[in-house]
Protein backbone atom coordinates (compact mmCIF):
# COMPACT_ATOMS: atom_id res chain seq x y z
CA UNK A 1 0.00 0.00 0.00
CA UNK A 2 2.95 2.70 0.49
CA UNK A 3 5.48 1.38 -2.55
CA UNK A 4 3.08 1.59 -5.32
CA UNK A 5 1.87 5.37 -4.72
CA UNK A 6 5.24 6.50 -4.31
CA UNK A 7 6.97 4.72 -7.72
CA UNK A 8 3.47 6.46 -9.15
CA UNK A 9 4.73 10.07 -8.10
CA UNK A 10 8.35 9.53 -9.10
CA UNK A 11 8.41 11.29 -12.54
CA UNK A 12 9.55 10.22 -15.53
CA UNK A 13 8.39 7.92 -18.63
CA UNK A 14 8.82 4.68 -17.61
CA UNK A 15 6.41 4.70 -14.47
CA UNK A 16 4.40 1.49 -16.21
CA UNK A 17 7.67 -0.32 -16.15
CA UNK A 18 8.64 0.76 -12.39
CA UNK A 19 5.17 -0.39 -11.55
CA UNK A 20 5.82 -4.09 -13.32
CA UNK A 21 9.27 -4.36 -11.50
CA UNK A 22 7.41 -3.74 -8.20
CA UNK A 23 4.39 -6.62 -8.91
CA UNK A 24 7.33 -8.63 -10.31
CA UNK A 25 9.69 -8.26 -7.12
CA UNK A 26 6.23 -8.29 -4.69
CA UNK A 27 5.25 -11.71 -6.31
CA UNK A 28 8.79 -13.25 -5.96
CA UNK A 29 9.18 -12.64 -2.47
CA UNK A 30 5.31 -13.53 -1.70
CA UNK A 31 6.41 -16.94 -3.47
CA UNK A 32 9.35 -16.79 -0.98
CA UNK A 33 7.61 -16.59 2.10
CA UNK A 34 5.29 -19.28 1.11
CA UNK A 35 8.17 -21.62 0.77
CA UNK A 36 9.82 -20.48 3.54
CA UNK A 37 6.60 -20.73 6.01
CA UNK A 38 6.14 -23.87 4.69
CA UNK A 39 3.03 -23.50 3.10
CA UNK A 40 3.74 -24.66 -0.70
CA UNK A 41 6.79 -26.03 -2.31
CA UNK A 42 7.07 -24.46 -6.57
CA UNK A 43 9.62 -26.13 -8.74
CA UNK A 44 10.69 -24.47 -11.92
CA UNK A 45 12.03 -25.66 -14.84
CA UNK A 46 13.36 -23.40 -17.90
CA UNK A 47 13.26 -20.08 -15.66
CA UNK A 48 15.81 -19.01 -17.79
CA UNK A 49 13.25 -18.64 -20.90
CA UNK A 50 11.06 -16.85 -19.06
CA UNK A 51 13.90 -13.71 -17.71
CA UNK A 52 15.49 -13.29 -21.01
CA UNK A 53 12.88 -13.68 -23.64
CA UNK A 54 11.91 -10.02 -24.27
CA UNK A 55 8.82 -9.71 -26.93
CA UNK A 56 7.62 -13.49 -25.85
CA UNK A 57 3.71 -14.20 -26.07
CA UNK A 58 3.21 -16.45 -23.27
CA UNK A 59 -0.23 -18.80 -23.68
CA UNK A 60 -0.99 -20.44 -19.99
CA UNK A 61 -3.58 -22.31 -19.01
CA UNK A 62 -5.17 -21.38 -15.82
CA UNK A 63 -5.81 -24.10 -13.16
CA UNK A 64 -5.19 -22.08 -10.10
CA UNK A 65 -5.05 -18.40 -8.85
CA UNK A 66 -1.37 -18.76 -8.33
CA UNK A 67 -0.28 -19.30 -11.93
CA UNK A 68 0.00 -15.39 -13.09
CA UNK A 69 1.76 -14.95 -9.61
CA UNK A 70 4.71 -17.40 -10.48
CA UNK A 71 4.42 -16.54 -14.08
CA UNK A 72 5.08 -12.85 -13.07
CA UNK A 73 7.61 -13.22 -10.44
CA UNK A 74 9.70 -15.11 -13.08
CA UNK A 75 9.12 -11.90 -16.11
CA UNK A 76 10.83 -9.20 -14.90
CA UNK A 77 8.54 -6.28 -17.13
CA UNK A 78 5.76 -8.68 -18.22
CA UNK A 79 2.44 -7.17 -19.41
CA UNK A 80 -0.66 -9.33 -18.86
CA UNK A 81 -3.93 -9.86 -20.26
CA UNK A 82 -6.23 -8.74 -17.63
CA UNK A 83 -10.07 -9.43 -16.60
CA UNK A 84 -12.39 -6.60 -16.74
CA UNK A 85 -13.20 -7.49 -13.08
CA UNK A 86 -9.71 -6.82 -12.01
CA UNK A 87 -9.17 -3.81 -13.96
CA UNK A 88 -11.98 -2.33 -11.66
CA UNK A 89 -11.74 -3.42 -8.40
CA UNK A 90 -10.75 -0.87 -5.84
CA UNK A 91 -7.97 -2.46 -4.34
CA UNK A 92 -6.17 -3.99 -7.37
CA UNK A 93 -7.49 -1.89 -10.33
CA UNK A 94 -5.29 1.07 -9.54
CA UNK A 95 -1.99 -1.21 -9.71
CA UNK A 96 -3.16 -2.71 -12.99
CA UNK A 97 -3.85 0.20 -14.51
CA UNK A 98 -0.62 1.84 -13.19
CA UNK A 99 1.08 -1.02 -14.86
CA UNK A 100 -0.34 -0.76 -18.14
CA UNK A 101 -1.74 -3.89 -18.00
CA UNK A 102 -4.31 -4.64 -21.08
CA UNK A 103 -7.72 -5.12 -20.12
CA UNK A 104 -9.76 -7.60 -21.96
CA UNK A 105 -12.89 -5.12 -22.26
CA UNK A 106 -12.94 -4.32 -25.69
CA UNK A 107 -12.10 -6.84 -28.19
CA UNK A 108 -10.80 -4.36 -30.89
CA UNK A 109 -8.34 -2.38 -28.51
CA UNK A 110 -7.34 -5.25 -26.67
CA UNK A 111 -5.45 -6.78 -30.44
CA UNK A 112 -3.67 -3.90 -30.93
CA UNK A 113 -2.43 -3.03 -27.30
CA UNK A 114 -1.33 -6.61 -27.52
CA UNK A 115 0.35 -6.39 -30.51
CA UNK A 116 1.81 -2.92 -29.55
CA UNK A 117 3.08 -4.19 -26.13
CA UNK A 118 4.96 -6.81 -28.29
CA UNK A 119 6.46 -4.72 -30.89
CA UNK A 120 7.59 -2.73 -28.00
CA UNK A 121 9.67 -5.82 -27.01
CA UNK A 122 7.63 -6.02 -24.10
CA UNK A 123 7.02 -10.06 -23.29
CA UNK A 124 2.43 -10.47 -22.63
CA UNK A 125 1.34 -12.99 -20.93
CA UNK A 126 -2.24 -14.03 -21.80
CA UNK A 127 -4.66 -16.77 -20.21
CA UNK A 128 -6.76 -17.64 -23.27
CA UNK A 129 -9.23 -20.34 -21.91
CA UNK A 130 -11.27 -17.40 -20.15
CA UNK A 131 -11.86 -20.28 -17.59
CA UNK A 132 -9.71 -22.54 -15.20
CA UNK A 133 -9.00 -25.81 -15.84
CA UNK A 134 -9.81 -29.24 -14.18
CA UNK A 135 -7.52 -32.22 -14.27
CA UNK A 136 -8.59 -34.45 -16.56
CA UNK A 137 -11.43 -32.94 -18.19
CA UNK A 138 -11.36 -31.71 -21.61
CA UNK A 139 -10.43 -28.25 -22.12
CA UNK A 140 -13.65 -26.34 -22.81
CA UNK A 141 -12.34 -22.66 -24.59
CA UNK A 142 -14.98 -19.79 -24.65
CA UNK A 143 -16.46 -18.46 -28.03
CA UNK A 144 -15.30 -15.65 -29.27
CA UNK A 145 -12.07 -14.96 -26.76
CA UNK A 146 -10.31 -12.26 -28.42
CA UNK A 147 -6.53 -13.39 -27.06
CA UNK A 148 -7.06 -16.33 -29.18
CA UNK A 149 -6.84 -14.62 -32.51
CA UNK A 150 -4.32 -11.68 -30.70
CA UNK A 151 -1.87 -15.22 -29.96
CA UNK A 152 -2.56 -16.24 -34.04
CA UNK A 153 -1.81 -12.70 -35.14
CA UNK A 154 1.30 -11.77 -33.30
CA UNK A 155 2.65 -15.72 -33.40
CA UNK A 156 4.95 -17.33 -30.71
CA UNK A 157 8.68 -16.60 -29.85
CA UNK A 158 10.11 -19.89 -29.43
CA UNK A 159 13.11 -18.71 -26.97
Amino acid sequence: MLVFPVLGLIPGGWRSARIRWAIHKSFAAFLWLMEAAGVMRMEVFGAEKLRHCPGALVLANHPTLIDVVALVSLMPAASCVVKQALWINPFLGGVVRAAGYISNSDSDSLINDCGNDLKLGQSLVIFPEGTRTKPGAPLRFQRGRPTLYCAARQGWCPC
